[in-house]
């Protein structure tokens, strides 16, 4: 947890350098890395599964591919497993658990690009969790939108000072915010959500400016680009529950979960990420590590984590 207090550990070159750096291993090992596909269902044969079945996102009238495997990993999260790509007709009861667990909250983030290098105001890469209040309880339940004055919470975070090859200067606000809030524009689709959407959206982003100018005077000058994404944002990406960027909340319920975990009730079907062990980045990493372990036994475990250690 250490690595944080300096900003936390950053990939040279942004997050794609991370897809770059792996891409040539499980090339190497005879696998194929296919984007922009949406896996629409879990093939199983007697209880057994054996593949998926996927949409090509950019051309979505044509068939549903099918791709056929040994074991199948989903790393989808629990509930889109459980819930949207088992079959319904297979009987789960971890199914309804799942869905009666309480959900999730989101976030909104405001996106920022910059004149000029935020260090002119003393920033080194560091985050900042900016706070109005200590009752914490109250910061979850207010919208990051009061009519009358600023959010009580927002984080921020410097992407570009992270990363030594950056060229321009970027930041990030995040709030929470509960995904009712948004729920008015859910059926409509990406980009065509309205004028008072958008309007919305732009008085969350000067809010959450405005909050940081408080503690930073200068903040509000260098910006040059601001966009917000909402809950509604997330879910239409990375089609999570309720844009709930975490995956399932992590309360104490959650420990005596059954469901939670590299293992499933279906043969040859495992979880990975953030639902496998714990959430957020260092969660879903780990998990990974967890159920790589699994697939390879005792022995498998112990030394991929030596290698991480090496690392």
């Amino acid at each position: 947890m250490t690595h944080y207090f300096k900003g936390g550990w950053y990939p040279v070159g942004g997050a794609k350098a991370i897809a770059q750096a792996i891409i040539p291993v499980i090339e190497q090992g005879g696998g194929v890395v296919i984007t922009q596909r949406r896996v629409t269902e879990i093939l199983l044969q007697s209880g057994v599964a054996v593949g998926v079945k996927a949409q090509d996102t950019a051309h979505t009238k044509a068939n549903l591919e099918t791709y056929f495997a040994p074991i199948v990993v989903s790393d989808a999260g629990a509930f889109n497993t459980y819930v949207k790509l088992i079959p319904p007709n297979y009987p789960l009861a971890e199914r309804q658990k799942i869905q009666a667990f309480p959900k999730s909250s989101s976030m909104v983030t405001a996106y920022l690009g910059f004149k000029e290098s935020p260090q002119q105001l003393g920033f080194q890469g560091e985050n900042h969790w900016i706070y109005t209040t200590y009752n914490h309880d109250a910061i979850a339940q207010t919208p990051p939108i009061p009519a009358d004055n600023l959010p009580k919470f927002c984080y921020l975070s410097f992407p570009s000072l992270k990363d030594p090859l950056a060229e321009v200067h970027t930041a990030e606000i995040i709030a929470h915010v509960d995904y009712d809030f948004f729920s008015q524009w859910r059926e409509q689709s990406w980009r065509r959500r309205g004028a008072d959407y958008t309007e919305l959206k732009a008085q969350i982003t000067q809010s959450l400016i405005q909050l940081v100018e408080c503690h930073y005077p200068g903040f509000q000058d260098l910006i040059e680009y601001a966009e917000l994404s909402t809950p509604l944002t997330v879910e239409h990406f990375d089609a999570s529950d309720r844009g709930a960027i975490f995956g399932i909340p992590c309360i104490p319920e959650r420990l005596d979960q059954s469901w939670i975990g590299a293992r499933t009730p279906i043969k040859n079907l495992y979880l990975t990420g953030a639902d496998t062990l714990s959430l957020g980045i260092m969660g879903a990493m780990m998990g990974g590590v967890k159920t790589a372990g699994l697939l390879n036994g005792a022995f498998g475990f112990f030394k991929i984590m030596a290698t991480i250690m090496k690392r």
